[in-house]
């Protein structure tokens, strides 16, 4: 993980949380992730598939063990679709029966990258443009 944000300390954390908008939200995605870390470095059985580590719990499981300061399991459902749409957050089934338990993974890589734009942002250095149809673009403030 070492090329790719440390989304577990103290300096990477609050840029993880505004790339996010949402403390929530971020803590959801460390939490995952360190699950992810846990299972690769400690070879968990039955949590690799399609080449990767995951973590796999229900949404009930996640509430209940980690997430219960939510208030409200509807809470963490809705965390984790954002995450999902955004795709920072990988969701898929892998058991051969169907069941309540999803799988989980981060794209790194993809939180990385838009990590490295707020930090770009917060420096000045680029500038976010929104244009009349919602296309997002981005302006190189040194450039002018």
């Amino acid at each position: 993980m070492s090329k790719y944000l440390n989304m577990h300390n103290d300096k990477d954390f609050p840029i993880l949380a505004k790339t996010l908008g949402s403390l929530e939200k971020a803590y959801v995605l460390a939490k995952i992730d360190a699950w992810v870390i846990h299972n690769e470095e400690n070879h968990v059985k039955g949590s690799y598939a399609d080449g990767r580590y995951w973590m796999f719990s229900t949404i009930s499981q996640l509430y209940e063990n980690m997430f219960c300061f939510y208030g409200c399991e509807k809470t963490l459902q809705r965390h984790l679709k954002d995450l999902e749409r955004s795709g920072f957050l990988i969701r898929e089934r892998h058991n051969k029966i169907k069941s309540q338990r999803l799988w989980y993974r981060v794209d790194r890589a993809k939180v990385h990258n838009a990590c490295e734009i707020t930090k770009m942002e917060m420096k000045g250095i680029i500038t976010k443009k929104v244009d009349e149809n919602g296309v997002i673009s981005w302006e190189n403030r040194q450039a002018q």
